[in-house]
């Protein structure tokens, strides 16, 4: 990690081991989406798997993923951990990095996660670490906003606000417009990785919006690429749970 990445980290480490406002945020946002994918991840990790759920914030989604599996969910926050032990007891919870898990090699069956990759200041780490993690035959499933997808430029441009949080104003939303479309149409034409960096948004007393604290302009198929190369399998690149998320090129 380059002295700018660890940073960007340590930042992020202090903001959500203080911000109380985005945990309150977190909770609003885990309800409308979680069940979701969760829905996903049954599709393809059979019952009673091992599973570790990466980035698992306040704890929801690893409490709905044991109902059907063994598992251990982890996050950066030891603040979020400490809510999520207090209000799911009887689950396991691990604060650590993604990019230094404290597990041995193949310890699980599938290594999960739902709105972490975006907020990981060293993907290739990332994508390592959860590769080593699982069996081999595993899956590592990996379901994020596609941050680069001009569409959700457009959507957060027509809003009433004319931006989402991840930008802070219409005017950036604009230049995220012109920008995703540039980004989109290469990513997929060229089949580079080139995994694009940003300078989060962190507003511990009123944060603008889930993607604010976003450090990585997620696009799935810089993960896809990226994968591949590491010898791993495709099964399925985009989660067809989730709205648009058929579309080709550029879902949201």
């Amino acid at each position: 990690m380059n002295q700018l990445n660890k940073s960007r980290f340590a930042e992020l480490k202090q903001f959500y081991n203080s911000s109380d406002a985005y945990l309150d945020m977190l909770t609003a946002h885990d309800v409308s989406y979680l069940p979701k994918f969760v829905e996903f991840v049954r599709r393809f990790v059979p019952e009673d798997a091992k599973v570790i759920d990466l980035g698992c914030g306040r704890g929801t989604s690893t409490q709905l993923l044991s109902r059907h599996y063994k598992v251990v969910g982890v996050d950066l926050s030891s603040k979020f951990i400490a809510y999520a032990k207090k209000k799911y007891k009887g689950l396991r919870f691990n604060s650590c990095s993604v990019l230094q898990l404290p597990f041995a090699d193949n310890s699980f069956d599938a290594a999960v996660s739902y709105g972490l990759i975006e907020h990981v200041t060293d993907v290739p780490k990332c994508l390592d670490e959860a590769i080593r993690v699982t069996r081999p035959n595993g899956f590592v499933i990996i379901v994020a906003p596609n941050l680069s997808s001009p569409l959700r430029a457009l959507r957060a441009l027509l809003s009433r606000r004319g931006y989402d949080g991840f930008t802070a104003s219409r005017f950036e939303t604009i230049g995220w417009l012109i920008k995703g479309t540039y980004w989109s149409l290469s990513k997929w034409l060229l089949g580079q990785p080139g995994f694009i960096y940003r300078k989060p948004n962190l507003n511990a007393a009123k944060p603008l919006g889930p993607d604010a604290d976003a450090t990585y302009v997620s696009n799935h198929h810089d993960i896809k690429n990226y994968l591949r190369s590491k010898g791993v399998r495709i099964v399925q690149l985009t989660p067809s749970t989730f709205s648009l998320s058929w579309l080709p090129v550029v879902p949201p």
